[in-house]
């Protein structure tokens, strides 16, 4: 009997010592507020990111083909295959 009485009161004290599942709960809705907020901030950024980067390709497509006009301009028309 007292080992069930010590069982017992020790049962207890751990499950008064145990977080309760509301602060599981609260902690949980802790990190999925902040990924939200991670999210929206990734929507904003996103668009901005891809626009600046088709202006650099177009800045560097249009360097690539004014730099492969030149060379082509440079170099005898025998050497140009004729088509």
């Amino acid at each position: 009997m007292r080992q069930a009485v010590r069982q017992a009161s020790q049962a207890s004290a751990h499950i008064a010592h145990a977080p309760p599942a509301s602060a599981c709960i609260r902690h949980s809705d802790m990190h999925a507020s902040h990924i939200a907020m991670h999210a929206r901030s990734m929507d904003s950024i996103a668009p901005m990111s891809m626009a600046i980067g088709r202006s650099i390709m177009r800045m560097v497509v249009s360097q690539t083909s004014a730099h492969m006009e030149h060379i082509a301009a440079q170099r005898p028309m025998s050497a140009i295959p004729a088509i």
